[in-house]
């Protein structure tokens, strides 16, 4: 049987990453579809269960140096949170341990003489920095790139390794059997102190770019967190229970009570208001009568009111919105595409630059032609780290996407958002979703103005459930007075009188012009 499953990769870096786990994955017998995302790890394979099973899948991602989280949408959710708290703590602490040995061997090379050490041992004690640096700070590139060069696929890990390995290594080889009297004055010194230099710029860089991608999934996450984990039901008792939502079934009476969210798409068995602002982008609260229907997402802001599911689950209105969204910050714009592919071959091809430098510096001869060829390979594999090239495209996209989603505006996929930089004119429907959903009051007009009178306002629309009662109650505050009700009515529905005079007014001068009109065409004929 052939089924489409949603999993999650932690551990991936770069565009590189995404394209080596994606070409692994496809390349599984019974594997016929994959997709995979950086941002948010998310990743969605078609496959054939008579063919292959989830776990051989996860043994070929984690195999590769990273981890496929498997189990229901709640559990990775949580896997993830958890391995995301800890990468970053990870990283800010490996930051501050490369900063703080890269100060020190820049400062014991520079100013050894004046205190007081030799230059063989400011030497050791770089070495012994860089030390703590290569196999704490950076282990986790190496453990990647030996895993990766298993199944020969290169990413900006196996660059960052390379390039420290490299002046790591010679710089002990220096120490330990290079004379100062045999080195220009350009290879006098070790380079020690580069291995901490690069460490510190990579995890600034990897430090900034997880902080990013946190704030990128956030948006989804608060549209996660517009669905309740637990609902008030009738039980077979005939009394309200809590409930998961996972539990609810169709055809069950869910209560909700003012400023509960709905976790249902259902209709109202009787009179109740709600914001759907959320939702559907209207700004003022929405009156619901019996057998009308209410989203799920939505906030009871009036009397409670039971609400019968008709929707649960991953079919409600909510849960296909944070689909959509999902599906959108997971799609690729063209542009996307052309840096995913530049970003596939970009590693290998730095990777011969560099080692062609290094042969032609060295073949070139002169003074210390081999150890020329050798910085200007390794400068080569520092300077050219990929991973902007691969990550600012995804990252821009689910930024403009997750902002968008906040503000209410879906974007069906990366291709429409590429298209709407074209855009030159937009033309509304109407004008009530693009306001602040935030009425204020802009004049009044008083019989008798008195402080007594706005005092009673107040304490009377602060019982009151109607969606304008909120302006009232912000216009006038500075008047309340701990006045106690003794009663308090709200009857929803009813008009003024002189609402009721104006349509009387208004139907009357129909019927006038219905008359008069049927009188001409008589008197014509």
């Amino acid at each position: 049987m052939r089924i489409k499953e949603t999993y999650s990769i932690t551990g991936m870096a770069c565009a590189g990453c995404v394209a080596h786990v994606q070409d692994a994955i496809s390349k599984l017998k019974g594997v016929s579809y994959v997709e995979v995302t950086l941002v948010e790890g998310r990743t969605v394979v078609e496959y054939d269960t008579d063919l292959i099973i989830p776990e051989e899948i996860k043994r070929v991602v984690d195999a590769m140096g990273y981890r496929l989280l498997l189990g229901d949408p709640k559990t990775r959710e949580r896997e993830q949170k958890r391995f995301e708290r800890r990468n970053l703590m990870s990283i800010r602490i490996r930051l501050i341990v490369t900063v703080c040995m890269s100060v020190l061997m820049m400062l014991v090379g520079m100013k050894h003489d004046a205190l007081g050490m030799g230059h063989h041992t400011a030497q050791i004690i770089q070495a012994v920095a860089a030390t703590v640096v290569y196999f704490f700070c950076a282990w986790g590139y190496h453990v990647r790139t030996l895993k990766q060069m298993r199944t020969l696929s290169f990413t900006m890990d196996t660059l960052i390794s390379m390039s420290i390995s490299v002046a790591y290594f010679f710089s002990l080889y220096r120490l330990f059997s290079l004379g100062d009297e045999t080195l220009s004055s350009v290879f006098r010194y070790s380079y020690f102190d580069v291995v901490g230099m690069i460490m510190s710029f990579v995890l600034l860089g990897k430090l900034l770019e997880e902080q990013a991608k946190s704030r990128t999934t956030d948006s989804l996450r608060r549209l996660i967190d517009l669905t309740p984990q637990t609902a008030m039901v009738m039980g077979d008792r005939g009394e309200y229970e809590e409930m998961a939502i996972e539990d609810i079934k169709i055809g069950d009476r869910v209560l909700i009570r003012k400023g509960d969210r709905v976790p249902v798409d259902g209709v109202s068995e009787g009179h109740g208001t709600f914001d759907e602002s959320s939702i559907t982008g209207e700004s003022l609260p929405v009156e619901r009568m019996v057998g009308t229907p209410v989203l799920s997402g939505s906030v009871c802001v009036g009397a409670p009111v039971v609400v019968v599911a008709h929707k649960v689950g991953a079919d409600t209105v909510l849960s296909r919105i944070i689909e959509t969204v999902r599906q959108a910050q997971a799609s690729k714009a063209p542009i996307q595409r052309i840096a995913d592919k530049v970003s596939g071959v970009f590693v290998p091809v730095i990777l011969g630059l560099s080692f062609l430098a290094f042969i032609v510096w060295g073949l070139a001869g002169g003074e210390d032609a081999w150890l020329h060829g050798l910085y200007f390979g390794i400068t080569t594999l520092v300077i050219a780290c990929p991973c902007a090239l691969g990550l600012a495209t995804p990252t821009a996209i689910t930024v403009a996407i997750g902002a968008a989603s906040e503000k209410g505006i879906l974007i069906r996929d990366a291709v429409a958002l590429e298209l709407l930089g074209k855009v030159t004119d937009i033309v509304f429907d109407k004008t009530g979703t693009l306001t602040s959903g935030l009425p204020t009051v802009s004049s009044v007009l008083w019989t008798v103005e008195t402080d007594e009178y706005k005092s009673l306002l107040v304490s009377a629309e602060k019982h009151s459930s109607h969606p304008l009662s909120g302006a009232l109650i912000r216009s006038f505050g500075k008047y309340q007075k701990d006045l106690h009700i003794i009663d308090f009515v709200e009857t929803p529905g009813k008009v003024s009188l002189l609402s009721s005079m104006e349509r009387s007014i208004e139907w009357a001068t129909k019927v006038w012009w219905v008359r008069s009109f049927v009188s001409l065409t008589k008197n014509l004929q």
